[in-house]
């Protein structure tokens, strides 16, 4: 059997200031803070990045509709876990 290439996505980037008020920027004094609740549970739906995202934009802007942030892991036989963000 061949070799599999996996690309690897080190950034991606979100623009959908359509929804909700896009001058709301975090800063210090919100991220200090939440340092101390994080966990290794990812929170999935409209929060963090999926606040502001939307689909369905393909026929204008005027047909989208509210999105959100998923995410899906697998666990390989030797223990490597191999994980996707998805909006």
């Amino acid at each position: 059997m061949g070799k599999t290439k996996i690309p690897i996505v080190p950034t991606a980037v979100i623009f959908d200031f359509g929804i909700g008020d896009f001058l709301i920027r975090p800063d210090q004094q919100i991220g200090i803070p939440g340092l101390s609740e994080c966990s290794k549970k990812v929170e999935e739906g409209s929060v963090g990045v999926g606040t502001g995202a939307t689909v369905g934009k393909l026929f204008g802007i005027e047909r989208a509709m509210k999105g959100g942030v998923g995410t899906s892991s697998i666990r390989g036989p030797n223990g490597l876990i191999v994980g996707a963000l998805l909006w």
